[in-house]
């Protein structure tokens, strides 16, 4: 199999590939991730690379910038059911050149390619606690089929697979997981109602807030949440833009309110302490991650959304639009 893309060719592995396969071949991050036993010696680099020399299914990934083998990707047969429309695709990448989209580039090109061939059908599977592959086959179009439980032969163990197909001929299911979550801005004059959150994963001043339930309306979501974190009512909240992100296949959507007209008594709740704060002394506090970014959406009616963009490195960048 020979196909070129922006940043790789692919081709045949050769003799002289032996040093750039054992060295992604010997990172535990890409061995045990893909089920077998990371390589401990160049003796099994090089009989693995006997193996691929002898089989035309499997092709080497070259990067066009480092001129070097920096991964391979197998196309096999329906080794289960023997059908001529389907085909098994097994890949792996050397760490350092992983988070950075190469391999979405290398799949989808190969993909292309068995479409063009008639092929209806396309399996790959992960072990299920490998997030960035599970992520990876759901952004080039593979939807999750089935979980089951593998032997490693080389691992001498067992774990758990998940199994994904790419069908040419299926209407594609745009539907993806939702998290709706909602964050409040309660404002009286020049003050506004900050939380100072105790949880580790979000930790620091922010707003109150939190997740909408089954059954409920967003307005009465952030409404109740308002109430359960402070003790304080809040009527008529105005929807003042929203803040998105995706991860590991799911969208997750925080709708941001603010409201002006309150009763009842304050007091904090599990969630970290309540209090009032002047609106001009916000950015000078030790806000809660994106926070900066978010507190634009309630106060630049020029804004509606503030979408947070993964980048290559796997952190996310605020976007406001």
């Amino acid at each position: 199999m020979e196909l070129e893309t922006k940043r790789t060719w692919l081709r045949a592995f050769g003799t002289d590939d032996l040093d750039d396969l054992h060295e992604y071949t010997s990172q535990p991050e890409v061995g045990e991730m893909a089920g077998w036993k990371p390589h401990t010696s160049i003796n099994e680099s090089l009989h693995t690379l006997k193996l691929y020399l002898k089989n035309p299914n499997v092709a080497a990934i070259v990067s066009k910038q480092d001129k070097k083998v920096i991964g391979h990707i197998a196309v096999y047969e329906d080794t289960k059911n023997k059908r001529d429309d389907t085909r098994e695709l097994g890949f792996a990448l050397n760490r350092d050149y992983q988070g950075q989209g190469i391999m979405a580039e290398v799949l989808k090109a190969v993909l292309g390619k068995l479409l063009a061939d008639g092929i209806g059908q396309i399996y790959a599977c992960c072990k299920k606690e490998n997030a960035p592959a599970a992520k990876l086959l759901t952004a080039c179009g593979f939807a999750w089929e089935r979980e089951r439980e593998i032997f490693s032969r080389t691992m001498k163990q067992s774990f758990v697979s998940c199994e994904y197909v790419y069908r040419a001929k299926q209407k594609r299911d745009r539907t993806v997981g939702t998290v709706l979550m909602n964050l409040v801005m309660v404002r009286d004059g020049d003050k506004v109602l900050v939380q100072n959150r105790l949880a580790e994963d979000y930790k620091g001043i922010t707003f109150p807030g939190g997740h909408v339930e089954a059954g409920e309306s967003l307005t009465d979501a952030a409404i109740r949440e308002v109430y359960e974190e402070t003790g304080l009512t809040i009527a008529h909240p105005r929807l003042c833009g929203v803040k998105d992100w995706e991860e590991a296949g799911i969208r997750y959507l925080v709708f941001c309110y603010c409201a002006k007209q309150f009763c009842g008594t304050l007091h904090s709740s599990g969630e970290g302490e309540v209090f009032w704060a002047p609106l001009k002394e916000l950015t000078q506090m030790e806000l809660a991650e994106d926070m900066e970014n978010t507190l634009k959406l309630f106060l630049e009616e020029s804004l509606c959304e503030c979408y947070f963009a993964e980048k290559p490195d796997g952190s996310y960048e605020g976007i406001l639009l």
